[in-house]
């Protein structure tokens, strides 16, 4: 089976052709497009490249990328040329040309070519470019890791929230309908994709999950009693770290410990209100540590926290943390969105809370 970070989404190198007739096509290149060259597309070339497939990533900017150097050093990596204002949109007449002379490329003198396009954005683009062409061995698949269809949610002004929704529905449906198959971190969302959008069930939506890029499985006697840990972006859009610190407060032997950078506003709320609580000295913020050092350094920590909110933003998604977090050999405290409870009763994290 060939996999992706883990997850067994193909068989022997081998997608369904765009007609689903049964007919299988053999894929040589692996061209990857999105905003940033984050953690989910390192895994994604990383692994493609343990498998013997040529990959190259077109990206708006490196993001962390660095995190992963001693997995992608050897990996192609071009930036995708737009204006800052266009950034993350499917706008931009010079990223276009840019995305279709790549793929004419290796249409010209690959066999096959698998191109993943990151988020809805980009698979307009990318499916606009192919189904203009019809290229017999181009497959193209749209990653729908995060669900553009739902962020309109998240705004408060209804203008806004109105364009926002009509604007991101368009943008799915379009790349939605174009690809050859979606990708997705959870199977609850296969089902709200098939639900809302019904023209996709005659369409393959695999399972891609955020796996870690190895395993480690850490079991550290050495604990720091009695504490909290978070890794990665910390945001009051889809997280709730307000609630964890009133919650600290109750529980007066507990720490809390951040590995954080992102984002600096939050970082800097969470200060000032783990000073009015009166719980600064036990909110305790690190440096971010290098990918291969992380299970081992989360390790020593009693509960993973994984502080969503509920929203249709979060409940149809997985981040990452939850799998360091097992693989470091601790206990995965999260909230409970749909997707979350649907991993914990698959694999058993931890423990599910409700609000």
């Amino acid at each position: 089976m060939i996999r992706f970070a883990g997850s067994k989404i193909m068989h022997r190198q081998q997608m369904p052709d765009r007609k689903q007739t049964g007919v299988h096509m053999q894929f040589t290149k692996v061209i990857i497009v999105s905003p940033g060259f984050e953690q989910r597309i390192s895994k994604m070339a990383y692994s493609f490249v343990q498998m013997g497939i040529p990959c190259e990533v077109l990206a708006e900017e490196a993001q962390i990328a660095d995190e992963f150097k001693n997995y992608i050093q050897d990996i192609p990596f071009s930036v995708i040329p737009c204006s800052d204002k266009l950034k993350r949109t499917p706008l931009g007449s010079k990223r276009v040309c840019f995305i279709r002379e790549r793929i004419e490329a290796a249409a010209r003198s690959e066999k096959g070519v698998l191109v993943i396009a990151r988020d809805v954005n980009y698979g307009c683009i990318v499916t606009g470019i192919t189904s203009r062409k019809q290229y017999k061995n181009v497959l193209v698949i749209t990653d729908v890791a995060d669900n553009y269809d739902l962020l309109y949610a998240s705004y408060g002004n209804l203008i806004k929230k109105t364009v926002y929704k009509a604007g991101f529905r368009y943008l799915t449906k379009k790349a939605f309908k174009r690809s050859d198959a979606l990708l997705v971190v959870t199977p609850v969302n296969v089902d709200r994709i098939r639900r809302v959008y019904p023209f996709m069930n005659d369409k393959p939506i695999l399972i891609l999950r955020n796996l870690p890029l190895k395993y480690e499985f850490i079991h550290n006697m050495d604990k720091v009693p009695k504490s909290f840990v978070y890794v990665g972006k910390i945001d009051e859009i889809s997280r709730d770290p307000m609630y964890v610190a009133e919650k600290l407060k109750e529980l007066s032997d507990y720490s809390l410990h951040f590995y954080s950078s992102q984002k600096a506003s939050t970082i800097e709320r969470i200060k000032e209100e783990a000073s009015r609580l009166g719980v600064a000295d036990r909110i305790v913020f690190h440096q971010r540590v290098p990918y291969d050092d992380l299970a081992k350094e989360i390790s020593k920590y009693s509960f993973g926290l994984v502080p969503h909110k509920r929203s249709p933003i979060t409940d149809y998604t997985v981040p990452n943390k939850i799998y360091d977090y097992k693989s470091s050999g601790i206990v995965t405290i999260m909230s409970d969105c749909p997707s979350l409870v649907y991993e914990n009763r698959e694999y058993g994290f931890g423990v599910v809370y409700s609000k």
